[in-house]
């Protein structure tokens, strides 16, 4: 539950980081710059951080039990679900980074047309 709501908190700022993008390139096609690139980096990171939001919040409603089926099995029982937990987590986190470079790659793309003459 914390590192699910830890994801979610990142990719609020992620959201709100594009909002930005989204206001200046608007700015900027007013002062008659070509946007189109930026147009399609929004759109790309857009798409991530609606696919990170849907895997993360999947992943917090995620229940795993340990169902203990005898004493001498239970630290193999544990382990197993314990390593689930984390090999899921880390197939989230990989989506949340992958949000994080489009929406790098969204800032670049519009500091590139701003810095344009």
């Amino acid at each position: 539950d914390n590192r699910t709501s830890a994801m979610l908190v990142h990719l609020d700022r992620m959201e709100a980081l594009l909002t930005r993008v989204e206001d200046r390139a608007a700015t900027a096609s007013a002062e008659g710059k070509d946007i189109t690139l930026v147009t399609t980096a929004i759109t790309a990171a857009e798409g991530a951080i609606t696919t990170a939001r849907d895997g993360v919040e999947t992943q917090a409603v995620k229940d795993y039990t340990i169902e203990a089926t005898s004493e001498a099995k239970l630290k193999e029982e544990f382990k197993a679900t314990r390593d689930s937990l984390h090999t899921d987590l880390k197939a989230v986190h990989v989506t949340v980074l992958n949000a994080k470079k489009l929406v790098v790659s969204a800032v670049q793309t519009l500091e590139g047309v701003l810095s344009a003459p």
